[in-house]
């Protein structure tokens, strides 16, 4: 179930990624343009990593007809971008300055979008790759996600994987171009990316069906390159977005720390086991940038102004290794955020307020609520976790709806109207439902990961701004009486 969520912190650090020894910075804008027919959005972001994997993003205005133009500075290197807003996606594109996309598609849903869209002008020969990569998936219509396949089957989609995408690669890249002055160095992105894929998914296979530690070292030294795993420290492997970003930022650190307790059961890891391994193994210019992410999560788990406080004591053995300037400057502008947001949501100040529609139409306010505890439910109807809540929040709802000092709330984040009618049909959920299509609710209660739950007295200030879950009943509702009580 977690992989399913993983999508709400793709502006994290997304699928997008920055390029190391990347062509000479220039001062040519990037245009994106085209039209999306059906396309009920009014805007699309543009998310993207900058030369030092930092995420940027702009906003793409959407007509009333689909119709979209983005003249941009900010793109500054060649990278890996996403165009996204709830439904509307399209993942893994090639932009660099000087390169003017147009792109058009049927936006109706994700598959429609997928198997109609078509990338035209500037920069469109390195494109094609992605789209070829799309359309091959789509015909095939594999509805298995590859992690949860069994072994046999996962083997084979590993070797299907870099076998068709390295057949493509040579269709796409293997020529010189007049026109597009990036395609030998995306080619080399792509090609980076399907040398290292398969030990990403290996990886999360071995987590998945539960490997113990030997079953565990075997699986991994038996299907993949051992002269790979044995030298991951390559500054040639900083092109691949599946090397900076789902395998070392990430998988690789979890594989590692799951091995230690595999093998000393009875130890007690350091709650910063993933710092220490890189600040002891891992090796420039990797180091710099996985160690500049999980400080920044490390600020995002600060849940009290004593935690920002002591947060720089606490990390000072690594601080003191992140050596940009850049990234030092961004822990500090990110703490100052954490300090910012604590306040907006500190317990015993008034809750944030806001106004939302509801799936009958009516639009309601947290002032509406003023007299009762209210107990709000953060989700959006693509996350698994969040939709596996329901049954309990059912429960919870059906004891307590005849009490009218308490509000059940949920409100989808992030989401896409029809996408969230969708859910609504299908959960058939009893209590007061609200869009946040913007996710400005969620920004301002800080839901960087969702579910999550949020406690509110009768007087309209802050309980909790991480209660509970439904499913943990005992600990919710002694809160709940708690408040109730008052």
């Amino acid at each position: 179930m977690k992989y399913s969520c993983l999508l709400y912190a793709l502006l994290l650090w997304g699928t997008v990624s920055f390029c190391h020894a990347q062509p000479h910075l220039t001062t040519k804008p990037l245009i994106i343009q085209g039209q999306l027919t059906h396309c009920t959005e009014s805007y699309l972001i543009l998310a993207f990593e900058n030369e030092y994997g930092i995420t940027e993003m702009d906003t793409i205005p959407v007509d009333s007809t689909g119709r979209f133009y983005l003249k941009t500075f900010k793109v500054a290197a060649p990278t890996l971008a996403n165009i996204q807003k709830h439904a509307t996606q399209i993942n893994d594109l090639f932009v660099a300055p000087g390169y003017e996309l147009t792109i058009t598609g049927d936006a109706t849903n994700y598959k429609t979008l997928l198997a109609s869209k078509k990338i035209t002008g500037k920069g469109a020969e390195s494109n094609r790759f992605q789209l070829l990569v799309d359309s091959i998936l789509y015909a095939r219509n594999d509805t298995i996600g590859w992690y949860d396949k069994q072994e046999a089957d996962l083997l084979a989609y590993v070797a299907d994987f870099k076998k068709l995408r390295d057949s493509l690669a040579g269709k796409v890249f293997n020529h010189k171009s007049v026109n597009d002055p990036y395609l030998e160095y995306f080619g080399k992105v792509v090609r980076t990316n399907n040398k290292l894929a398969g030990l990403y998914f290996l990886m999360v296979h071995t987590e998945i069906r539960n490997l113990d530690y030997h079953q565990t070292q075997a699986f991994i030294k038996q299907h993949f390159d051992t002269t790979i795993l044995n030298n991951l420290f390559v500054p040639e492997y900083m092109l691949s977005p599946m090397y900076t970003n789902w395998l070392m930022s990430a998988q690789y650190l979890s594989h590692s720390e799951r091995l230690e307790k595999l093998q000393h059961p009875d130890a007690k890891l350091s709650k910063y086991y993933k710092l220490d391994k890189i600040l002891n193994t891992y090796k420039d210019p990797i180091k710099q940038l996985v160690l500049y992410r999980q400080l920044t999560s490390q600020i995002g788990k600060c849940k009290t102004f004593e935690d920002t406080k002591d947060f720089k004591n606490k990390m000072a053995v690594y601080l003191e290794a992140v050596q940009n300037p850049v990234y030092a400057q961004q822990l500090d502008t990110r703490l100052a955020e954490r300090t910012a947001e604590l306040v907006r949501t500190q317990i015993g100040k008034p809750a944030p307020a806001f106004t939302l529609p509801s799936n009958t139409g009516k639009t309601w306010s947290l002032s509406d609520f003023k007299g009762k505890v209210v107990y709000m439910d953060l989700w959006a109807s693509w996350c698994g976790p969040c939709r596996a809540e329901t049954p309990a929040l059912k429960a919870l709802y059906s004891k307590y709806k005849n009490n009218d000092s308490l509000a059940i709330i949920s409100i989808s984040v992030s989401d896409g109207k029809k996408e969230w009618e969708k859910a609504l049909a299908e959960d058939k959920p009893e209590w007061l439902q609200l869009l946040d299509a913007d996710n400005v609710v969620g920004k301002t209660y800080v839901a960087r990961f969702i579910p999550q739950f949020v406690l509110i007295d009768k007087q309209g200030n802050m309980v909790s701004n991480s209660a509970p879950v439904p499913s943990k009943a005992e600990e919710l509702e002694q809160l709940l009486a708690q408040e109730l009580a008052k």
